[in-house]
């Protein structure tokens, strides 16, 4: 197995709201019901939802690095979040192997 790299800034960035997306942003996330109070975050460029991010347990290879959820860009890549225990701002970071 190769090995496991994680790039962050280490940084705590503040949620964005439903009503801070870009209009030409808002039509991908059509599919939410509460649009407005979804709970969404830009990273490179890329817009997401928290709906994009699977949670990790606390047995997996990222739980055990701190890391509380990940949306996977292919089988080897993604994208990493942790949640601050208040739950009001997040860190991101990267993944691949």
């Amino acid at each position: 197995m190769s090995k496991l790299t994680i790039k962050t800034n280490n940084h705590w960035r503040d949620w964005l709201s439903g009503i801070d997306l870009p209009e030409s942003e808002k039509a991908n996330f059509d599919y939410l019901d509460d649009f407005e109070s979804g709970m969404f975050l830009k990273y490179k460029a890329q817009y997401y939802s928290m709906e994009n991010f699977m949670y990790c347990s606390l047995g997996s290879i990222f739980g055990e690095k701190g890391w509380h959820a990940y949306a996977g860009d292919s089988y080897f890549s993604g994208v990493l979040i942790a949640i601050s225990d208040d739950g009001q701002m997040y860190k991101i970071g990267t993944y691949y192997s």
